[in-house]
């Protein structure tokens, strides 16, 4: 399920629009796209695998944050019990996971996890960017640049003002899992 529909970015913009318009819905999927790519994951709640080395540390770093369940590990293909791990407790949402006895990921073997990460209901301001972004786009569409100016009296002065995501998305940084370089 989408967490952001036409129907919410039509609603949200006051439009009003014809069922067999497809364009809100790219608009919205856009916007979705633009966002999760932004937070380095799909924030709703689904099942995923994903295979991580070891370093040599008793966290594992998985790509989505807000994990709600641990379903299955495995080590170079070896099974491992589930109930062996955890979700790290150095924050609220975490992405980490690690052994319940505190032992580590050794260095530059393979594990593969599979884990249920995201929100069943998908916070609100994620929600609300992605309106934001969305309506962006919307605006965008048909060659308009998203691009406004403002005149100065009569100094024949103009600043142009360059609308992009950016603006919005800084306003979820804090569900955002940065690259490792």
């Amino acid at each position: 399920m989408a967490y952001l529909t036409a129907t919410a970015l039509a609603d949200y913009m006051n439009k009003v629009t014809d069922e067999s318009d497809t364009k809100p819905q790219e608009y919205a999927d856009g916007a979705m796209d633009i966002v999760n790519n932004y937070l380095g994951y799909d924030p709703e709640s689904k099942e995923r695998t994903e295979t991580v080395k070891g370093s040599n540390y008793f966290q594992l770093r998985l790509n989505a944050r807000h994990i709600s369940a641990i379903t299955a590990v495995t080590c170079e293909g070896e099974s491992i019990p589930a109930e062996n791990f955890c979700v790290s407790a150095d924050s609220k949402d975490s992405n980490y996971i690690e052994f319940v006895d505190g032992s580590v990921f050794t260095a530059g073997l393979r594990y593969t996890v599979t884990y249920t990460a995201g929100w069943e209901s998908v916070p609100q301001d994620i929600v609300e960017v992605a309106k934001q972004v969305g309506s962006l786009l919307w605006e965008s569409a048909n060659g308009n640049l998203a691009v406004n100016s403002t005149s100065f009296a009569d100094t024949g002065t103009r600043v142009f003002n360059n609308y992009t995501p950016d603006r919005f998305l800084k306003n979820i940084d804090s569900y955002r899992i940065e690259e490792i370089c």
